[in-house]
């Protein structure tokens, strides 16, 4: 995982619009919450909640990324993370 800022260093260009200026942690999938599993060849969501046990959640499995994306913003929004976590507020 690596950490997006408003500048991709690696390819000298701006880094995403989506993702500029939230310094967060992001897999090669491009959004929080998501991750390729190779098994299944689906794209899976999971959430862990800030509060209680802290335990991760499986939301589902998915046939594209923004999917499994949009799936993670759900259970966010019900879990009441900041409009700042979210992969598309």
């Amino acid at each position: 995982n690596e950490i997006i800022d408003d500048f991709d260093v690696a390819r000298n260009t701006p880094a995403a619009p989506a993702l500029a200026g939230s310094k967060r942690k992001v897999g090669k999938s491009g959004y929080r919450g998501v991750a390729y599993h190779a098994i299944t060849k689906r794209w899976r969501a999971r959430i862990t909640a800030t509060s209680g046990d802290g335990r991760q959640r499986a939301l589902g499995y998915f046939n594209t990324p923004e999917a499994a994306a949009r799936a993670f913003d759900a259970a966010a929004r019900a879990l009441g993370f900041k409009l700042s976590l979210l992969n598309f507020p």
